[in-house]
């Protein structure tokens, strides 16, 4: 019998590995019979010994369960032959002469001097590979142990973990100007209530918890104030995880300790920021890596001059620089410290454009951004910690910018609850819905009910009833598959043609103008109460039935591009009653005074689509006057 004891680093390494040695048996692949040496394939006794024929998941889970430190991975394999089948290498009768013998010596020397240095570099290579795997598994247990913290689904941490591997730095920009002593943010207080406070003592609990996170999580970031700090005690720049380990634990005491001692003063050099930190990136090595820099700019929104104003010049410029920085292996999130309507509104205008950029507003403010476009999901705060740090893209950046159809529902929570390690597990396609919605119920049942900002309490992670209702399947006609409401297709284009949608009309139940109607008519009928058409519809209904007013639909009006900017606001978010409607209402009226207003339409405007965007804005102003009486 022979004993090895082969040291796993990773699933790549063992795959296809094979070791050379003196025998002879079934698992031999390729060998010299003269020199009785054969090559076994190491996957496959590995496998025979754990009694699995192919290599699967359960295979390594059982290498990690007898591993150390979560990172070598160690396995014993007997390996028997029969020795009798061996061939030796025949020695010749004649005696090599001394000057034979001394060559013969030397070469020998030599090749166990080769030996040896390739046994070196193989070893350091090995603990190179070993350390980095460990340093991976530490990482990864980490974040999981986070999610747990968050009330985050486990199914989420393989999404997590690949932001976080694509991820080669983090760069935090801190706003620390004079305007972020205002009073206008709140701090999470106990039972999830929110507390006045300052946007600078809002954002400092905000960079402590990714500071913390960081550093437990091996997350390399460097944070660093717009402004010099005051006092010269204080660092404008401090980093976390960026060097060696032992000294995480004072680096997030610094952290703190930076936030705490910093008095915000200044004006917001945003600009200049953005500009240096393009010029500081190194694209090539990126690149090379096949990574990306995470840039998160926390700020009040607005770059302003020394007297504390924004003009429409610097504005311009702020949105050139983020624009071309885009372009780079970065993505972007703007944090905003603010609910200033001006500065929602530029900042929301840079998300929509550009696709590595990501806008973000308070956990409240967010909460309500996607509860009007996906109100079948509970924005949790976990969620939103999540993507402040850059480790959530993809399908997450839509939920606050438009509904999601049905297509990426089911990849969301296919992602969110069941992730890449339990595919067998997961969640069946929509067609199928009784299938689907079954075992959406039994992912939903596992998870413990997180705290929903909009009905101010605890709620599963998705409404299941919300979801029939918006999506139940109501006909079946052969193969054809309809639903009660499916949001309007991506701005990428995706088209799901096995998943048909009913008209608009139909899911907003309201009439759809014939060619015989007048502008004025379509106006009339949706903003108008019938048969008299004397009373104004409800505010919320004009919202969310906006759409019947623009073309095509409305063929009075002729198309333009700025139509399609409008995101459609789901009629399910309005089943709700009291201070939880309101606050619906009021965030989606400003969103709609923003789409409206007649400074922000584009100038190429024809006399019938001024005339629909001013009888719009004439009709909400007047709808949100009789609400608020």
């Amino acid at each position: 019998d022979v004993r090895f004891r082969i040291d796993v680093t990773s699933r790549e390494e063992i795959h296809g590995a094979y070791l050379c040695i003196q025998c002879m048996n079934e698992n031999a692949i390729m060998g010299d019979s003269l020199l009785g040496t054969v090559v076994i394939d190491l996957e496959h006794l590995i496998r025979r010994s754990l009694g699995v024929m192919e290599w699967t998941d359960q295979v390594e889970r059982h290498l990690l369960r007898s591993g150390k430190d979560a990172g070598t991975l160690l396995c014993d394999v007997d390996i028997h032959w029969d020795k009798g089948n061996v061939s030796k290498h025949r020695r010749s009768d004649a005696r090599p002469s001394s000057s034979q013998g001394r060559a013969a010596r030397s070469k020998s020397r030599a090749k166990k001097t080769s030996r040896s240095e390739s046994r070196t570099k193989r070893t350091s290579r090995s603990k190179s590979r070993t350390k980095g795997t460990s340093r991976s598994k530490s990482r990864e247990k980490n974040l999981s142990h986070y999610l747990r913290q968050l009330d985050m689904p486990q199914g989420l941490l393989s999404t997590v973990a690949r932001n976080h591997c694509s991820c080669d730095k983090r760069y935090w920009f801190i706003d620390n100007s004079a305007s972020m002593q205002k009073r206008d943010s709140y701090l999470i207080g106990d039972n999830f209530e929110p507390e006045k406070a300052s946007r600078w003592e809002e954002l400092s609990e905000c960079v402590y918890f990714h500071s913390q996170m960081s550093g437990r999580c091996g997350l390399p970031t460097t944070f660093r104030l717009m402004n010099a700090p005051s006092s010269s005690a204080v660092k404008q720049q401090f980093s976390v995880s960026c060097g060696d380990r032992s000294e995480v634990t004072r680096e997030m005491a610094e952290a703190k300790r930076t936030m705490t001692r910093t008095t915000p003063r200044g004006q917001s050099p945003l600009i200049q920021c953005i500009t240096d930190f393009k010029k500081e990136i190194n694209t090539s090595r990126l690149t090379s890596k096949g990574k990306h820099a995470t840039l998160v700019v926390c700020t009040q929104g607005l770059p302003m001059d020394k007297t504390g104003s924004a003009k429409l010049a610097d504005l311009r410029k702020f949105t050139h620089a983020v624009y071309s920085l885009s372009k780079l292996p970065v993505k972007i999130v703007i944090r905003l410290c603010t609910d200033d309507e001006k500065t929602t509104r530029s900042s929301n205008g840079l998300d929509n454009k550009l696709d590595n950029c990501e806008c973000l507003d308070d956990w409240w403010g967010e909460s309500l951004e996607v509860y009007l476009h996906n109100p079948w999901l509970c924005y949790g705060f976990g969620m939103h910690r999540l993507r402040e740090a850059g480790l959530l893209w993809g399908i997450f950046d839509f939920l606050d910018e438009r509904p999601l159809d049905l297509e990426e529902i089911h990849q969301f929570c296919d992602n969110f609850f069941v992730g890449d390690n339990n595919k067998d597990l997961g969640l069946p396609h929509p067609r199928d819905w009784k299938s689907f919605m079954d075992r959406l119920s039994e992912l939903v049942k596992k998870e413990k009910p997180t705290w929903n900002a909009v009905k101010k309490k605890r709620t599963p992670w998705i409404s299941l009833s919300k979801l029939e209702s918006m999506f139940g399947p109501v006909k079946h006609r052969g193969k054809t598959w309809t639903t009660r409401e499916s949001p309007r297709p991506s701005h990428q284009g995706n088209q799901h043609h096995n998943l048909p949608r009913e008209p608009l009309s139909e899911r907003t139940r309201e009439k759809t103008p014939s060619k015989d109607m007048t502008l004025e008519d379509v106006l009339r009928c949706w903003s108008h109460q019938p048969p008299k058409y004397e009373r104004l519809k409800p505010l919320h209904h004009l919202l969310v039935t906006i759409p019947t007013t623009f073309p095509p639909t409305n063929e009075n009006v002729e198309p333009h591009e700025y139509f399609n900017k409008w995101k459609p606001i789901s009629k399910e978010a309005f089943n709700e009653s009291g201070d939880e409607l309101n606050e619906l209402s009021k965030r989606a009226t400003r969103k709609m005074k923003l789409f409206v207003h007649p400074d922000k339409l584009p100038q190429d405007l024809t006399e019938n689509q001024s005339h629909l965007f001013r009888a719009i804005w004439d009709v909400i102003l007047e709808s949100e006057a009789e609400a608020l009486k």
